[in-house]
C-alpha cells in the first residue's frame, strides 16, 4: 500500500485528471446510443464466454444480479473513463511525466487514444476492457519489488485475459520501457532479471488461463481465439493482417495531420539521445540510436501485438488500445529536460489533447446524425411492413452514412472504421434485432435475398431504398449502399 500511497500521494493531480476523464465522454454520455453488439446483447442476454473473456462474464452477473447480460450505461462509460484515467496517471507518475505539473494532460492519454474510439461506445463491454488495461500496468506500481511484482503481475494478467485480451500487449509495452531505461543507465544485469521475471509472469499467466478454460469447460467457439502460427502459410497470414493494422494505422494518420502529432512524440526518446546520453563514443552513439530506433519500432509493433497472430479475419479498431500507452512510452523520455524541452513537450501535448476531443465531439455529432437517420428510416420501413401486411422480407445491400455526416467523414478519415461499423448493414447485423424498433418485424421472418428467384414489382422508390413485392407475403427491401 505504501507504494499506492506514493502514486496517489498528490490528490489534487489526480482530481483534475479525473474531471477531465469525465468531460471527455460527454458527447458519448449525452448521446445515449446502441452500438453494434448492443443490439442483439439487450435481446438475448448473451455473455462472453465463447471469446474466453469469462471474467467479464462472471463480474457482469455479480454486478447485475442475474444470469442474463445487461448493460450499466451510463455508470459503465463513467467507470470506464476514470478507471483509464488512474491507468494514465499511474503511468505519468511512475515515468516522471510532467511531473511539475498540477494538470497533467498526458495522464489522459490512454483515454482519448483515438483508435479507443472504437472501444468507448460499447455499453457492455466498455467497462471490462478499461478494467482489463489498468489491470496491467498496476504491477509496474511495485516493478522494484520482485516477489510483488511477479505475484500482481500474474494475477493482473490472468484476469485481463479474461476481460479482453488485446489489451494483453499493454503489459509488455511497459516493461519494455523500464527494462529500456535501465539499459540506458547502464543496469543491463538488473534488466536481464526483469525481463525474465516479465517473461515468467507472463507465462505462469498464460497456462492459469487455459487450465481455467479446460477444467472450467468453457468451450471458446471463437476462431478470433485460434492462432495462426503452425499454419502452412503462416507468413502470408501474418502480413496480411498486417496489412489490416496498417489500414487502422493509414486511417489515423491520415486525420487532419495527426502524422505530424505522432512524429513529435516519436522524435522525444531521441532528443533525450542526443541530448542526454552520458555516452561519448561515436560508436556507442550510432549503436545506441540503433537500438533506441528498434524499441520505439517494437513498440508501435506491439500496438497490434497478439493479434497479428491469431485466427481472426479482421483486425478492428478497438482491438487496438495500445496506442495511448506507446506514446506516453515515448514521453518517459522526458524526464531529463531542460525547461525549453519540457515547454515543447508540454505544448505538443496540450494539442493532442484538443485534437482528442475535437475527434470526440465530431464522433457524437457522426453518431448522432447517423441515429436520427436510422430512426427515420427504420420508421418508414415499419410502416410498410404494417401498411403491406409483410410476413416475409429480403434486404439486399447497406444503408449508407448519414447525408450530415459526409463532411465530417471527408475531414475525419478515422471516423469511417468506428460510425460505419455501428451502421444498420450488413456488416454490422441488419437483422430483425437492428429494426424491430417498434415491434412490428416480431412475426416477419427475415430471408437470404439470394433466395429471391421470381420477378419483383416496385411499390416504393425514395432515397434512401426501394421497396418491392415478389409476392403476397414476401417483399424486398433494396438500400441504397453497396455491400462492402
Amino acid at each position: 500500500m505504501k507504494e499506492f500511497k506514493k502514486v496517489f500521494s498528490d490528490s489534487k493531480a489526480y482530481q483534475y485528471t479525473l474531471i477531465l476523464s469525465f468531460f471527455y465522454i460527454l458527447p458519448l454520455l449525452l448521446l445515449n446510443i446502441w452500438y453494434m453488439d448492443d443490439n442483439t446483447r439487450i435481446l438475448n442476454g448473451y455473455n462472453w464466454n465463447h471469446d474466453g473473456r469469462f471474467v467479464a462474464s462472471y463480474l457482469s452477473r455479480l454486478i447485475t444480479f442475474t444470469e442474463h447480460t445487461f448493460d450499466l450505461f451510463p455508470y459503465s462509460l463513467i467507470l470506464s473513463a476514470f478507471i483509464l484515467g488512474t491507468a494514465g496517471y499511474i503511468l505519468c507518475i511512475l515515468w516522471s511525466i510532467e511531473k511539475n505539473n498540477k494538470i497533467k494532460w498526458s495522464s489522459l492519454f490512454v483515454l482519448i487514444s483515438p483508435f479507443y474510439l472504437a472501444n468507448l461506445p460499447y455499453r457492455y463491454d466498455c467497462i471490462y476492457m478499461s478494467l482489463s488495461i489498468l489491470l496491467l500496468i498496476i504491477p509496474y506500481v511495485y516493478f522494484h519489488q520482485k516477489k510483488c511484482f511477479i505475484i500482481f503481475s500474474i494475477i493482473g494478467i490472468f484476469l485481463s485475459l479474461g476481460l479482453f485480451q488485446p489489451s494483453v500487449s499493454i503489459y509488455f509495452i511497459v516493461g519494455f520501457v523500464f527494462i529500456f531505461h535501465l539499459i540506458l543507465q547502464d543496469q543491463c544485469k538488473t534488466a536481464a532479471k526483469k525481463l525474465a521475471s516479465i517473461l515468467l509472469a507472463f507465462f505462469i499467466a498464460l497456462i492459469l488461463y487455459r487450465l481455467f478454460l479446460i477444467v472450467t469447460e468453457i468451450d471458446v467457439t471463437d476462431n478470433r481465439m485460434k492462432m495462426i502460427l503452425f499454419e502452412s502459410n503462416f507468413v502470408e497470414l501474418l502480413f496480411l493482417k498486417w496489412n489490416m493494422f496498417y489500414e487502422n494505422w493509414n486511417l489515423l494518420m491520415t486525420t487532419n495531420g495527426y502524422q505530424y502529432l505522432f512524429f513529435g512524440f516519436f522524435t522525444v526518446p531521441f532528443i533525450y539521445l542526443f541530448f542526454f546520453s552520458n555516452r561519448r563514443s561515436i560508436l556507442k552513439y550510432i549503436a545506441l540510436f540503433l537500438l533506441t530506433l528498434v524499441f520505439v519500432l517494437l513498440l508501435i509493433i506491439l500496438i497490434p501485438g497478439g493479434n497479428l497472430i491469431l485466427k481472426a479475419s479482421y483486425l478492428p479498431m478497438r482491438a487496438l488500445p495500445a496506442l495511448g500507452v506507446v506514446i506516453l512510452s515515448f514521453l518517459s523520455f522526458s524526464y531529463r529536460f531542460n525547461k525549453y524541452l519540457l515547454m515543447l513537450c508540454r505544448g505538443l501535448i496540450v494539442i493532442h489533447v484538443i485534437f482528442c476531443f475535437n475527434l470526440m465531439t465530431q464522433l457524437g455529432n457522426t453518431f448522432y446524425f447517423q441515429k436520427q437517420y436510422h430512426e427515420n428510416v427504420t420508421t418508414e420501413l415499419s410502416d410498410l411492413v404494417r401498411t403491406y401486411n409483410v410476413k416475409k422480407i429480403a434486404i439486399h445491400n447497406y444503408l449508407g452514412p448519414a447525408p450530415k455526416s459526409k463532411k465530417l467523414y471527408y475531414n475525419y478519415p478515422i471516423l469511417n472504421a468506428v460510425v460505419n461499423h455501428g451502421e444498420i448493414s450488413e456488416n454490422s447485423l441488419f437483422t430483425k434485432s437492428v429494426l424491430d424498433t417498434y415491434g412490428v418485424f416480431h412475426n416477419v421472418e427475415l430471408i437470404p435475398y439470394e433466395s429471391i428467384t421470381s420477378e419483383k414489382v416496385m411499390l416504393v422508390d425514395i432515397y434512401p431504398y426501394k421497396f418491392y413485392k415478389v409476392d403476397a407475403e414476401t417483399f424486398v427491401i433494396e438500400l441504397n449502399r453497396e455491400s462492402k
